[in-house]
């Protein structure tokens, strides 16, 4: 008996043994498999974004001078009113430029408010009475029915769909509606909704920062001149349709390619990256972030915290297919107050 006993003791015991050996080797077995996990889905998952962050456009050029020239006219400032543009057409680009409401012209005015609402056709309706165009493009009538309409090119008409009589005719609105003492209040005036206010205000401020990165960075490889793929949408085999949040610049010789700083700033990252294998983050001040990815590994010259200057080398492009990546490239994006920018907006390959 005593010896039968013993016998089934050793078999638990033995049992009991064998059971933490397997939980003690698993549990060693996910640790060590934690590192590689992480690498892996930072190596090859895509960076995703808010859909949010990717919509805001730098306008055309030959809209600053129009802006600036109204903004200082009437006493606004020229992002409000590019932002106010965007917004209601796109930059003159929507495919019509009469709304289903009624408002037309590349800053969207509604007949009644561009002409005086004591027209006589106004009377009564929502601002999108039939006027002929006689009527409400000309400054005489404009002027005798106290509407906002602008001849700011001083052709004899106060026309909507010019664009610099629609940009001046806003900028008089808004300073009309007591732009200086309350901007959101103005803008409310405009279109007469919290939302709206709130993306004017969002891209005026965006606008706003951008307003002098032009001309003070550099590119960030020498080498390499060559854009792969430019900022915006694109087609891509592996994931089809995909927001570039940056571009990709090559060269004759990308592998090892040196990679420097655009501008002055504080790196606040340098090492793995989700979807860039290896980054580095600099932020240049006044919410402006450039990020530099597909860097070779443990290859990058700086590390978090260190204060680089404009030109300061900061790595190079990794050889073959580092992060997501079908091959060897630099890939540069910039941030401004959250959200992304092209950044040809502000550099180019010279």
């Amino acid at each position: 008996m005593e010896s039968r006993m013993k016998y089934v003791a050793g078999m638990v015991i033995s049992s009991v043994g064998l059971s933490s050996i397997l939980i003690i080797f698993l549990c060693l077995f996910f640790i060590l498999m934690i590192p590689v996990l992480l690498i892996s889905k930072d190596i090859f998952e895509p960076t995703q974004y808010n859909q949010q962050q990717l919509t805001m456009i730098i306008p055309p050029s030959e809209y600053r001078e129009i802006y600036e020239n109204a903004a200082k006219e009437y006493g606004v400032d020229w992002y409000v009113l590019a932002a106010i543009h965007y917004v209601e057409t796109s930059y003159s680009t929507s495919k019509s430029m009469v709304s289903s409401a009624g408002a037309l012209g590349h800053t969207q005015f509604m007949l009644c408010t561009w002409v005086g609402w004591s027209y006589s056709g106004c009377k009564g309706s929502k601002g999108n009475a039939s006027i002929p165009a006689s009527i409400y493009t000309s400054p005489r009538v404009i002027a005798q029915y106290g509407g906002y309409g602008r001849d700011a090119n001083k052709d004899g008409k106060a026309d909507p769909f010019d664009i610099e009589d629609a940009i001046y005719s806003t900028a008089y609105y808004l300073s009309k509606n007591g732009y200086k003492n309350d901007k959101e209040k103005a803008i409310y005036q405009y279109n007469h909704a919290d939302w709206y206010v709130n993306k004017v205000m969002d891209y005026a401020e965006i606008l706003g920062a951008t307003a002098d990165l032009n001309g003070k960075w550099i590119w960030p490889a020498p080498t390499l001149s060559v854009i792969s793929s430019d900022y915006g949408w694109r087609n891509l085999k592996s994931r089809g349709r995909d927001f570039h949040d940056g571009i990709d610049i090559v060269g004759a010789n990308t592998e090892h390619a040196p990679v420097y700083a655009i501008g002055d700033g504080i790196v606040t990252k340098a090492g793995k990256a989700q979807g860039f294998g290896e980054a580095v983050y600099i932020d240049h001040g006044n919410g402006m972030v450039s990020r530099y990815g597909h860097l070779q590994y443990n290859g990058y010259a700086v590390r978090a915290g260190d204060v680089v200057k404009k030109g300061q080398l900061i790595g190079a492009v990794g050889a073959g297919r580092v992060g997501s990546s079908e091959g060897p490239h630099l890939h540069l994006d910039i941030k401004v107050k959250g959200r992304f920018i092209d950044p040809l907006t502000v550099l180019s390959p010279r």
